[in-house]
């Protein structure tokens, strides 16, 4: 995606423009997350918390089913993490944090 070159998301530092990613990924994110059931696309980690360093749940096998509500979601490490509840395969009914990347929205 193109970042958000709006002057929250940039900062001048010695004559060169710094984007801020986390804001712009956010502002990005925002646009484009909305609550519904989710598949995985690969292989995925489900996290306690947002980020890669997150302690892992469980891994997701590829075509997972996953329900975002909408409202919980956190920009770390450059990406967008859903916070999810799982609705198939062996993590049915667990909930945590998943890259944004490796979902895609069917419903």
């Amino acid at each position: 995606f193109a970042a958000d070159a709006s002057p929250e998301n940039v900062a001048v530092e010695s004559g060169t423009y710094a984007i801020n990613e986390d804001a712009a990924v956010e502002e990005y994110a925002s646009a484009r997350s909305t609550d519904g059931v989710y598949l995985t696309t690969t292989a995925v980690n489900l996290r306690k918390s947002a980020g890669t360093s997150g302690t892992i749940i469980g891994t997701l096998s590829k075509n997972t089913s996953v329900y975002y509500a909408g409202n919980n979601s956190k920009v770390a490490n450059g990406m967008l993490w859903l916070y999810v509840t799982v609705y198939s395969g062996d993590y049915v009914g667990y909930s945590g944090w998943v890259a944004n990347r490796y979902l895609t929205k069917i419903g």
